[in-house]
């Protein structure tokens, strides 16, 4: 089979065609985007979307999204002078995904503790003196049955 490309994929049919028209329009905003935004900021969002004169970004964080939002005004401006109709902006922050163990590195973990036979023994003493349904008592049972 004959390679072509891609380009001649694109335009058989109308839905491709849109859906081309509509990743360079997403290029195209990008492109502006981090042009007229700080570079630190813009290392930290990129434009998730532009549809019908809305832009909505994606921030990294809650800081990112706050200083974007006070430059809302500004962006706008500067976005619609360098060629793109936009009316609004609308800031998301991005959620991170965990996608393997080595992001989560950085998250510190409880230490598991054990009980030893004579400290589990006293807890069951402990728990057995109080009323059976106590929430003490159940939590102490608890603690007890996972500790084995």
């Amino acid at each position: 089979m004959a390679s072509r490309p891609l380009d001649s994929f694109m335009r058989t049919s109308e839905a491709l065609a849109q859906l081309e028209s509509h990743a360079r329009r997403l290029g195209r905003a990008q492109e502006v985007f981090l042009q007229v935004t700080p570079e630190m900021l813009a290392s930290a969002c990129h434009v998730a979307n532009l549809k019908a004169g809305k832009l909505i970004l994606r921030a990294k964080n809650g800081a990112v999204a706050a200083k974007l939002k006070q430059l809302e005004p500004t962006l706008r401006d500067e976005l619609c002078f360098r060629g793109l109709e936009v009316t609004e902006i609308e800031i998301k922050v991005q959620v991170r995904n965990f996608t393997n163990e080595r992001d989560l590195t950085h998250i510190k973990r409880p230490p598991v503790r054990h009980i030893g036979p004579s400290g589990r023994s006293a807890l069951a003493n402990l728990a057995n003196s109080l009323p059976e349904y106590s929430p003490l008592a159940c939590a102490l049972h608890n603690l007890i049955a996972r500790s084995n």
